[in-house]
């Protein structure tokens, strides 16, 4: 009878010694999943935030719209832009920027890819060509454009008058 008692008491020693380390394998297992899903949520609120915060101190604005063709019937809508952010604005190669007239998606300009990096406060010095015929009169265009990090400008050119060479 003491032969049973025996084994039956190393039984239970063991059962409980692998119930222990199956809770401690699995606790560990749990702290790593645990840790690696609050690095990458981490991650991405910071890259959220940095993208936020850059659209908050990126402005752009399209100052004006004209013109290029002599005779004025035979002309481009041209622009030129400025960054009243706070933040430089990139436009260079690579930059990613979506440029639109009246809504539809274009080819960037490549005028508006050479103007580079814009500081805050500058304008372009490259007259910035849309490759669209400047509209009639009575006849508006808006041209948009959304830099990466969504700071857009939008600018609504609308002649009054036929051979208007501003809108």
């Amino acid at each position: 009878m003491t032969l049973n008692t025996a084994k039956k008491g190393i039984t239970a020693v063991v059962a409980i010694v692998l119930l222990l380390m199956m809770t401690v394998a699995s606790a560990g297992l749990a702290y790593m999943w645990i840790s690696q899903m609050q690095t990458g949520t981490q991650q991405k609120t910071t890259e959220q935030l940095n993208a936020q915060q850059q659209q908050m101190q990126g402005a752009l604005a399209i100052e004006s719209a004209w013109n290029s063709g002599v005779p004025p019937a035979l002309g481009n809508l041209q622009f030129a832009i400025r960054n009243v952010g706070t933040t430089a604005l990139s436009f260079g190669a690579g930059s990613n920027v979506q440029f639109y007239v009246d809504g539809v998606l274009t080819g960037t300009p490549a005028t508006l890819t050479a103007v580079g990096t814009l500081a805050p406060g500058a304008a372009s010095t490259a007259l910035i060509d849309t490759g669209s015929a400047y509209p009639a009169a009575g006849v508006s265009k808006t041209i948009k454009i959304v830099t990466k990090d969504g700071v857009t400008a939008e600018y609504k050119c609308s002649p009054q008058t036929t051979g208007q060479k501003e809108c």
